[in-house]
């Protein structure tokens, strides 16, 4: 049975002291010193390695360390200056300016003079069919998409491609279309016009949510308290009232009960408008008045109060009398 390797103190003080040596160099140097012929190269290692002794060294160049054949050229040789690239050869497979191919998908592309944006070439393919229709209709809007209407893709008249909505696409083809590209060409103006109605529906719906055309949804948000718009620069008030509950309060402090100057009424309502309107809800709990009512009673109190004439309003505006 084999047993395992002995060092003694002084061998393992040595070779820790040497760790940075490359390994070969440390077992050549390790065996010549202290004369051990059982220890090979990889018992060395193993040992280097179970003792966590490394050589500092990560396998990468380091930043700023010179290149070891850096100012050297490489030294000339016949066989392989045969297949070396010459200055201004064009490769075998380069394509002409205008050259045309079907990209996977079934459509046509063309080579342009235009930078490509991947390689930074003076050349790149786009799709013909779309560079034909631009230069017929102008630049395609944000959100379309050019679909072939007889279904063939390789043919890139610009007749042939109507823009549509991206959103249209599904209802054409795919998982939830109805099969235009299949269909018989007596059928497919019916598809499309059918897609494009039920596009246009849904649209319609969407845009009606998002405005709020619901009646619902309107008779609430007039009766949501708004503040109005700021005042101008110039300290002006408002034309017009933003709501209609601003304009039902301004009606109510414009009678007698309140004896507020018209003038006043405007900058009232635009400077206290959500303190008046807190109130009014807290006051409309307890009087069961209308809020546009409770509204135009805390509006006159703060000017009262401002004024310096106290809180003090007669019973009768208060009752709504």
């Amino acid at each position: 049975m084999r047993r395992w390797l002995e060092y003694s103190a002084e061998e393992l003080e040595w070779i820790s002291a040497r760790r940075e040596m490359p390994r070969r160099e440390l077992h050549a140097a390790f065996c010549a010193h202290f004369e051990r012929t059982d220890v090979s190269a990889d018992h060395l290692k193993a040992l280097c390695t179970r003792k966590g002794w490394k050589t500092g060294r990560t396998g990468c160049f380091a930043p700023g360390s010179t290149p070891a054949n850096k100012g050297r050229k490489m030294p000339f040789n016949a066989n392989s200056a045969r297949t070396q690239f010459k200055k201004g050869s064009v490769p075998p497979n380069a394509k002409p300016l205008g050259h045309e191919r079907v990209n996977v998908y079934g459509y046509v592309e063309i080579s342009v003079a235009e930078t490509n944006p991947y390689t930074g070439g003076s050349r790149r393919y786009v799709t013909k069919h779309k560079l034909l229709w631009e230069r017929a209709n102008g630049p395609l809007p944000e959100g379309m998409r050019l679909k072939c209407l007889d279904g063939d893709k390789l043919n890139t008249d610009p007749s042939n491609w109507l823009a549509i909505p991206t959103a249209l696409a599904p209802r054409l083809n795919g998982r939830f279309g109805r099969g235009y590209d299949a269909a018989p060409a007596e059928l497919k103006p019916v598809i499309m016009a059918t897609a494009q109605l039920e596009h246009a529906a849904r649209e319609r719906r969407k845009g009606g949510r998002d405005a709020g055309a619901a009646p619902r949804r309107v008779a609430a948000r007039r009766q949501k308290v708004e503040a109005p718009e700021s005042p101008s620069r110039t300290g002006a008030p408002q034309a017009e009232p933003s709501s209609a509950l601003h304009r039902r309060v301004i009606s109510e402090l414009r009678r007698p009960e309140f004896d507020l100057p018209t003038d006043k009424i405007d900058l009232l309502v635009s400077e206290h408008w959500r303190t008046a309107c807190t109130a009014a809800r807290r006051q409309r709990a307890l009087t069961r008045q209308p809020l546009h009512r409770c509204v135009a009673v805390e509006l006159s109190r703060l000017a009262r109060r401002r004024d310096g004439a106290g809180a003090a309003i007669s019973k009768s505006a208060l009752n709504g009398r």
